[in-house]
């Protein structure tokens, strides 16, 4: 199979391109292929990109090309500013259109593409809706980046091209993202739960992510927009307990909200505010999790040498 990916340096698009057989033909767009190259098999090839300019890269498309969109800046890494709003929106909806107009330009009907987006569409709430494909945007931030960056995509929909929306949950891994960074404050005694503790956790384990993936590639599915998300959320408190249960720690501690927002702003609604999100589509379409126990979870992704018993 032939793969042309942008952000696929990061988490969610290495593991994806580890997972592949060694004879799958991988491109990856990169703004610095030098620091990457190193680091991926012999197979994958890397090209040049801004992120905003089409180049010689749009040769590789054809008609037995999967698009996959990963790219954008992240979004729990620095304060938003003025400025990083704007990076966090042009990482995005630049990029995304700058692949569209490729296609169009290359004149062919791509195999697939899978655009990326985040379950932040529905808006950072404190209320205990549950949320499906079908449920209306929110109006913060966030959610005005998801729909912004979603319609990108539009004339690919429109057209009749396979195209695949992926709304991405909170994506779990012991290699790198939030999971680590809510752990490594229990395992070293300063960890609890965040605000009230009531805010939802749309998590979803690494492996599920990828297998969604290719299950979204393979199949021919009817609906176009996918919640990438465990069927089981948890709230914060309740995650945070089952963490220092795995790890061995206690977990007594509250980090009061009002600390929170005077550290990070705005975006401290991404840890005291959530989204319940249920993966609806998926569902229907028979799609098995492997990981839907958030204990087992846990226990796979977590370190457990750890010998203080958790209080």
């Amino acid at each position: 199979m032939k793969f042309l990916l942008s952000g696929g340096t990061g988490l969610i698009g290495s593991t994806f391109i580890k997972s592949l057989n060694a004879d799958a033909e991988v491109h990856i767009l990169s703004r610095d292929p030098q620091r990457y190259q190193s680091l991926f098999p012999e197979n994958v090839k890397f090209h040049k990109w801004d992120g905003e300019s089409i180049g010689k890269w749009r040769d590789i498309i054809d008609d037995q090309t999967i698009i996959i969109n990963l790219a954008g800046a992240s979004i729990g890494s620095k304060r938003w500013t003025k400025s990083r709003k704007h990076v966090l929106r042009s990482s995005r909806i630049e990029s995304t259109r700058t692949l569209v107009q490729a296609i169009s330009q290359s004149k062919v009907k791509v195999k697939k593409f899978l655009q990326i987006s985040a379950v932040g569409y529905y808006g950072s709430k404190i209320i205990p809706e549950i949320y499906n494909e079908t449920s209306q945007a929110g109006d913060d931030f966030l959610a005005q980046l998801c729909v912004d960056w979603e319609a990108e995509v539009k004339p690919l929909l429109e057209s009749s091209i396979s195209c695949k929306i992926l709304r991405m949950g909170i994506v779990f891994s012991k290699d790198d993202g939030v999971l680590k960074r809510l752990s490594t404050p229990i395992k070293y005694f300063i960890g609890g739960y965040l605000g009230t503790g009531d805010q939802w956790i749309s998590w979803v384990h690494i492996q599920d992510v990828i297998k969604a993936m290719k299950f979204l590639i393979t199949e021919e599915t009817k609906e176009t927009i996918f919640n990438i998300t465990s069927p089981q959320c948890v709230t914060n408190y309740l995650l945070t307990k089952k963490i220092g249960r795995v790890l061995r720690k206690p977990t007594f501690l509250q980090i009061p909200g009002f600390v929170l927002k005077l550290a990070l702003g705005e975006m401290s609604d991404i840890v005291l505010k959530g989204q319940r999100v249920y993966p609806a589509n998926l569902m229907q379409e028979n799609f098995k999790f492997d990981h839907i126990d958030l204990d087992r979870t846990l226990k796979d992704l977590l370190p457990t040498n750890s010998v203080l018993s958790n209080t």
